[in-house]
């Protein structure tokens, strides 16, 4: 059933790819880690997010800058398609203003994306070589669906939590929770404060911030909540409300 092995292998490769991925590619001096995390994004096609996130998102998180963050009133999937383009389209700018800064050709194999999207096509020949057509459309449906689940995870960890540029980024700017199995399962992610006050400490010394915003459940329930836009907001408005109040500035 190809719909169902979509579905499984995109699961296992968002949980297991792009979040062990995520956490390698925050290791920028470890050329080994950096390799393997980019080896496990490009599964998913995510050519974009070692550079984007990395040198992007955690700069311009909650500004009208980052495409990572979630505006208020905006649903899962619009975002999700905002954050995927105009990601992108960062991630290049990053990395040729990268090139230009050490004096490489812009388009050759120094530069990231285009090795990123290299790898990806490695993967559609390996599929394409073991299963044909049937092969590469499951390669590049999971891929896509994987994808999606990323986007999903940014929109819960960052909705509507505004900072004004040049603000210093702090515990009160993403969503938490400290459901003891999405800790255990996702490597920590679920202590996402954590992870942004200190991008480059390993998952396992982050700390659990009590006082930071917090999704009303762990993540996969946040995560089917957040496809249902009217229950979303209807969960979400009375956290958000409040912070408000206590932090907004923009």
């Amino acid at each position: 059933d190809y719909v169902g092995t979509v579905l499984d292998v995109g699961f296992i490769v968002a949980g297991y790819g792009t979040n062990v991925g995520h956490e390698l590619t925050h290791r920028i001096k470890d050329r080994v880690a950096m390799l393997e995390g980019r080896w496990l994004l490009s599964a998913s096609c995510n050519a974009d997010f070692a550079i984007e996130h990395v040198y992007g998102h955690h700069v311009t998180v909650g500004t009208d800058e980052d495409p990572a963050t979630a505006r208020k009133g905006e649903n899962v999937y619009a975002f999700s398609i905002r954050s995927t383009v105009f990601g992108h389209i960062s991630a290049w700018k990053h990395e040729l203003k990268r090139l230009r800064k050490k004096g490489y050709i812009l388009f050759s194999f120094k530069n990231r994306m285009i090795t990123g999207y290299t790898m990806s096509l490695l993967w559609c020949v390996l599929f394409f070589n073991s299963g044909g057509g049937f092969g590469l459309a499951l390669f590049l449906g999971q891929a896509i669906f994987a994808k999606f689940i990323l986007e999903i995870v940014n929109y819960m960890e960052h909705y509507g939590l505004v900072r004004s540029t040049g603000q210093p980024i702090g515990p009160e700017h993403s969503w938490n929770t400290n459901k003891k199995m999405s800790t255990m399962v996702l490597f920590s992610l679920t202590r996402h404060s954590a992870h942004h006050e200190k991008p480059k400490v390993k998952f396992w010394k982050l700390d659990a911030y009590q006082n930071a915003p917090q999704m009303p459940y762990g993540y996969l329930t946040t995560l089917i909540i957040s496809l249902i836009p009217p229950l979303w907001y209807r969960i979400i408005t009375p956290g958000l409300n409040e912070w408000e109040q206590e932090y907004a500035t923009v």
